[in-house]
């Protein structure tokens, strides 16, 4: 089962409650819903983040975790500081050519990417977002910082994998 993030995709557009936090206990919720328990977690990017929440702050639901281009903590990321700025200045605008550009950047060999998926699947799903949504998950991102404590809660078998050519994390 693929769930996504809060605005993307079919999901609601809800006006808040943006937060990892928020978006783990939404998956927690799902998974309750539907009984399912020790269940493998698999999260790329922000959705990493998420899977990394669930897995520290509701344990016993998650037997094993893959993060996919990963960081313990986004709060002093260079990219995201800097995504931040852009999208958060007055006047800016979501617009196809920004989602592309920005979406290019974090893909190594854009040359060997189908265009119709990155078209497609990669910026036109990113659009289905608001441009509200992308600066509240952009802040929740940045916001999440998980303790220690946090981290040691985490018994799921868990493999991080990040590349070399990641631009993000």
């Amino acid at each position: 089962v693929c769930l996504p993030s809060g605005s993307f995709g079919a999901s609601d557009k809800p006006q808040g409650g943006y937060s990892v936090e928020q978006f783990a206990a939404d998956v927690r919720s799902f998974l309750i819903a539907k009984t399912l328990r020790q269940v493998v977690v698999v999260g790329h990017s922000m959705g990493s983040i998420v899977a990394h929440a669930l897995a520290c702050k509701w344990p016993r639901l998650v037997s094993h975790l893959l993060l996919v281009d990963s960081c313990q903590s986004a709060r002093d990321n260079a990219v995201l500081t800097a995504l931040a700025a852009e999208i958060n200045a007055p006047g800016f605008s979501l617009t196809p050519a920004y989602v592309y550009r920005f979406q290019a950047s974090t893909i190594h060999n854009l040359s060997s990417t189908p265009w119709r998926f990155v078209k497609h699947s990669i910026v036109a799903r990113s659009l289905e977002a608001p441009l509200r949504t992308w600066r509240a998950g952009l802040m929740a991102m940045r916001q999440y910082a998980p303790t220690a404590e946090d981290m040691s809660a985490i018994t799921a078998r868990t493999m991080i994998l990040v590349g070399a050519h990641d631009k993000l994390f």
